[in-house]
């Protein structure tokens, strides 16, 4: 007979069903990729619906580099109450979760550096959701936008 640890057991099953980390950062980069499709096109349509809004903000005197940061600063600003609101989530269930399946991956916890890594995705995508309508801010002109009203 051959004697093991359960923790070995547990690798060498993952071992035999393939490299687990591969198919784990491939499922989570699709994730991320169309995380990123749907909040861009949901920021997209918000800024269109309230292109006269910026225009008044305008006309009212802010600048374009204000404007552009109130638009930007909107979207990081969604994304990380999401993101927090996501991870804190996460952080409620981990211990639930880490008790159900010990036997299979010990150790599973969620420490203080995934969570500061996750409100820095978070934020980065903010800021890539919101580049192109921050961007479109900046150009939009105010006879423009208010003629699309």
């Amino acid at each position: 007979t051959r004697t093991a640890t359960e923790a070995e057991v547990a690798r060498q099953f993952a071992n035999q069903v393939g490299d687990i980390g591969l198919m784990m950062g491939g499922i989570l980069g699709a994730v991320f990729f169309t995380i990123v499709l749907l909040t861009g096109n949901t920021m997209a349509q918000a800024f269109r619906e309230r292109i006269p809004e910026l225009a008044v903000l305008k006309t009212l005197g802010f600048g374009d580099a204000l404007v552009s940061r109130i638009v930007l600063g909107e979207a990081v600003l969604l994304c990380a109450v999401g993101g927090a609101l996501g991870l804190g989530i996460a952080v409620l269930l981990a211990h639930g979760i880490a008790g159900g399946i010990k036997d299979i991956l010990p150790g599973f916890e969620i420490v203080w550096q995934t969570i500061a890594f996750g409100l820095a995705i978070a934020v980065l995508l903010g800021l890539i959701v919101g580049a192109v309508p921050a961007l479109t801010a900046r150009r939009l002109r105010i006879v423009d936008a208010l003629r699309e009203r």
